[in-house]
């Protein structure tokens, strides 16, 4: 089993959320900005900025890891404060998935999404809606 050191290692970019875990789904982090950015809710990052996509990025990976729904998973950059607020997993035929709540706050001003995860064949998450 990895440490929560190795799993933020492997989330920044060295590998892959979950990697060879029997089981785990996982987070393609090579060229994290471009394919996470992909998995976000539309229009989060342009409230936001794409500065901030690899601090958002490993919340919604801890948040897919959670094993409770509804619990939620906070982050901060620089004048940005949110949260990823996962559901519980479903399964849709063969595979699981997961609905995420966003939310980010700066000056008082919300701004919120929601993105639907599910495995893929190859055992990513990936956005479907």
């Amino acid at each position: 089993m990895r440490s929560a050191l190795a799993s933020l290692l492997l989330l920044t970019g060295c590998g892959a959320f979950g990697g060879n875990d029997a089981g785990a789904p996982q987070l393609a982090t090579n060229g994290m900005a471009i394919e996470g950015a992909q998995l976000l809710p539309d229009g989060l990052l342009g409230e936001i900025g794409s500065e901030a996509t690899p601090t958002i990025v490993r919340a919604q990976a801890d948040a897919l890891a959670a094993e409770s729904a509804g619990v939620p998973v906070l982050w901060t950059y620089e004048d940005v404060a949110g949260r990823v607020v996962p559901g519980p997993k479903y399964m849709v035929n063969t595979r699981l998935c997961r609905d995420l709540v966003h939310v980010a706050e700066r000056d008082r001003n919300r701004i919120s999404g929601r993105a639907t995860l599910c495995v893929s064949r190859e055992g990513a998450w990936e956005r479907v809606g």
